[in-house]
């Protein structure tokens, strides 16, 4: 199978068997978030665009509906960083009135910060969404095709979308077409440069067919008759942001030197990662929980097992009381720690460190807390 972006050769270097194909779905019984299908991971690497993806991966293993619930909208860190990203953009932008598009935009709520109370009003498609539309914002509840909107777009936005579509190069190229001669088009996904260094398993699930590196993207972009013309990372250095318009692309790019090593040493530096939380699991008095019930923890528990936790810790009220896909473990509130007195609290994701150590001494809850 050649290279969706380049057709270049793919070098297998990562494998995963039996892993849930869903990590954030919401699972109301035990018994059936553990009963979810599973589906295998191959990880591949393209050495002529620095693309990473999963060679088994088979669309038809997903569905994504009501119950699918990515939102991170209940964290106040979160909040302020889609805030601040739809300010830069608006003020790049500076768009007249019209319509802006978000293709895969959850439940609206970037679109809506997009729209605010000014000229512009929004459209987005997401199949999962289960928001009401509003008098700016209006969300087609399917999954977006080429040729679906009748009218071009003054921008189109798409975050955290791409990574789920195994037919990358169709699918920028529809949101290009969909976009004004002259309107950007804002793309953000994981950053694949931080998952190879950092050996990070937390961030390798089945819902990510894809694994950008900015090299990758950039071509990508170009296929579409796309030219970016910024690129950056944020939030810690997890996501990866381009902003890009119609015009003819710069020379093609090559992954820069290093990368192949590093996909070289990802599963030595993924095993060296597991050996160290065993450790620290073996060794942590009292029991153990998870801070986040998000695909960072279905993947950690994938890997250390479903022993390795007696919870996880949400503070969104959509996942509370449920269980985790996969392992079954139970996501709980933030206040049940006060009576299950966790010994070690394991933080998913090290930009809500501070966030949560507030909450835990707001609580009274004394725990050692460490973040992956």
């Amino acid at each position: 199978m050649p290279c969706p972006v380049c057709a270049g050769a793919p070098q297998l270097f990562h494998q995963l068997a039996s892993v849930p194909v869903h990590s954030v779905r919401l699972f109301g019984d035990q018994a059936a978030a553990r009963a979810i299908a599973r589906g295998s991971i191959e990880l591949v690497f393209c050495g002529e665009c620095g693309l990473v993806w999963n060679r088994a991966f088979d669309p038809k293993q997903l569905a994504y509906r009501a119950d699918y619930h990515p939102s991170q909208a209940c964290s106040q860190t979160f909040n302020d960083f889609h805030r601040r990203l739809a300010q830069r953009l608006l003020a790049d932008w500076q768009l007249p009135h019209g319509e802006v598009l978000e293709v895969g935009c959850g439940d609206g709520e970037f679109l809506a910060l997009l729209c605010g109370s000014g000229p512009l009003r929004g459209v987005g498609y997401d199949p999962a969404c289960r928001r009401e539309d509003s008098g700016r914002v209006r969300v087609e509840r399917r999954h977006f095709r080429r040729g679906m909107c009748s009218a071009r777009f003054e921008a189109v936005v798409c975050k955290m979308t791409l990574e789920h579509i195994s037919e990358p190069a169709g699918f920028v190229s529809a949101l290009a077409e969909a976009a004004k001669p002259q309107a950007p088009v804002f793309l953000m996904v994981p950053d694949a440069r931080r998952i190879l260094s950092e050996g990070a398993f937390e961030d390798v699930y089945y819902e990510h067919c894809n694994y950008f590196l900015p090299d990758a993207l950039q071509r990508l972009c170009a296929r579409a008759g796309l030219c970016v013309e910024q690129m950056w990372c944020a939030y810690g250095e997890q996501y990866l942001l381009a902003s890009a318009r119609h015009a003819p692309a710069p020379p093609r790019a090559s992954p820069p030197s290093g990368v192949a090593d590093q996909v070289a040493c990802f599963a030595a530096r993924c095993a060296a990662k597991v050996a160290h939380w065993q450790a620290r699991l073996a060794d942590s008095p009292g029991p153990r929980v998870l801070w986040g019930g998000g695909s960072k923890a279905v993947a950690f528990l994938s890997m250390l097992g479903e022993q390795a936790a007696a919870a996880a810790v949400d503070i969104d009220p959509a996942k509370q009381g449920g269980f985790l896909p996969g392992s079954g473990v139970p996501i709980v509130a933030p206040q049940s720690l006060v009576a299950l007195r966790p010994g070690l609290v394991i933080v998913m994701n090290g930009v809500y460190l501070a966030e949560i150590k507030a909450e835990l001494a707001r609580l009274g809850v004394r725990a050692e807390v460490e973040a992956l």
